[in-house]
């Protein structure tokens, strides 16, 4: 019985295994884990679909595994791996079950440098190489070809030889390296993706949320719960997308698809870098339900406890950095979404307010959306819907 890595995300082609549980010859249970495996999104782990022994494993720690790929075999203890299984397993896809092995920052290294890693010694255990190893290689490279490269001594006017500077013995500045771990790495490529293939643009807002403030603490004291502002916003973008309807659909081959349930995707800052998980179907949700969703998805998110269910694309984004202090930024676009929302901090400020100038808490939102799919004035308008929901809260009851 063979154990193929699975596809846990509609854009997953690879993941990572992070860690053996399981070591060649273990007996196993039937669903007991025997590896973690990481992807740009979410870390999980891989189970035994039968009891029995681990008898091969495919591949090591931190090799990037494509999906489809087979990983390991459970067995009796005396059966011997099928090398031929797992080479046409992963026939047709990225990379191979016996290539090189290699750790992912040093294929990322070799892949900048053009160095083919065949040509590579591995310093690792196993032969496996490393980043040392890439280094090691180009620096002998580099020395090799500084040595037989021929440079003329240039006379100067009176045909003498130029003098020689003097020789620099200061210390050379430390630089510090920060490695790309593979959430930030393909997060940061979808969204020069997501800016390469939309006509993205920013319009802003201020809105007086002092009344959604207040009746937020009601609710919090009234029921006892945890709830966060978040939940009023994301509310309010939902009961807008309910009349303003082309934001929540997706172009496609110059149609918007716009599916009947209401499905939004909410960045959550964690250790590893930033996710999207979904909470789904807020069309039927009120403030209470919203906020128990959300504080459940950004647990697990911290948690690194998402599944696949969990990160899906839905129809709408919503990502809020006014705990870090930001007033306006510009957010970018999901890749596939029409839209994205963007809320800073809420502030204290003299507002007009009733025909008097007053103090009154004011929340700046940015939207940001994909030109090709809507025009300028129903995106001001859909703002518009957004920011008097929250203004007049009593319209999302």
């Amino acid at each position: 019985m063979v154990i193929t890595l699975p596809k846990l995300g509609a854009n997953m082609d690879s993941a990572v295994i992070t860690k053996w549980l399981k070591s060649e010859g273990d007996p196993v249970d039937k669903n007991e884990a025997i590896a973690e495996v990481s992807t740009d999104k979410v870390n999980v782990e891989l189970e035994a679909p039968e009891a029995g022994f681990l008898v091969k494993q495919y591949f090591q720690e931190d090799d990037d595994v494509p999906v489809g790929a087979i990983v390991a075999e459970i067995g009796p203890p005396a059966e011997k791996s099928n090398e031929g299984i797992a080479k046409e397993s992963v026939k047709g896809q990225k990379g191979d079950a016996r290539r090189i092995l290699a750790s992912p920052s040093a294929r990322k290294l070799a892949m900048k440098l053009g160095l083919d890693l065949a040509e590579v010694k591995g310093s690792g255990p196993n032969g496996r190489i490393v980043r040392k190893d890439i280094l090691d290689s180009t620096n002998a490279e580099t020395s090799e070809k500084e040595e037989k490269k021929h440079d003329p001594v240039r006379l100067d006017e009176n045909n003498h030889k130029p003098i020689p500077h003097e020789r620099d013995d200061h210390p050379k500045e430390a630089v510090e390296i920060c490695s790309l771990n593979r959430i930030e790495r393909i997060s940061g490529e979808r969204m020069l993706q997501s800016l390469q293939s939309t006509a993205q643009l920013t319009l802003t807002r201020d809105v007086d949320v002092t009344d959604a403030l207040a009746m937020l603490e009601s609710v919090k004291k009234a029921k006892g719960l945890r709830i966060t502002f978040t939940s009023m916003i994301l509310l309010a973008v939902a009961k807008a997308l309910k009349v303003h309807r082309r934001f929540n659909g997706k172009l496609e081959n110059g149609e918007i698809r716009i599916p009947s349930g209401i499905h939004l995707n909410v960045a959550v800052a964690t250790d590893n870098g930033l996710l999207v998980p979904l909470i789904k179907d807020l069309q039927y949700k009120s403030l209470i339900e919203v906020s128990r969703d959300l504080n459940h998805i950004v647990d697990k998110a911290r948690d690194g406890k998402l599944d696949s269910d969990d990160l899906g694309i839905g129809n709408f984004t919503l990502t809020n950095l006014g705990a870090s202090g930001v007033d306006t930024f510009t957010p970018i676009l999901n890749p596939g979404q029409i839209g994205i929302l963007g809320a800073g901090r809420i502030l204290q400020r003299p507002w007009v307010y009733d025909g008097k100038l007053d103090v009154r808490s004011i929340l700046s939102l940015s939207l940001t959306w994909d030109h090709q799919a809507v025009d300028g004035y129903p995106a001001a308008q859909f703002m518009k819907s957004i920011a008097e929901n929250l203004e007049t809260p009593s319209l999302m009851l």
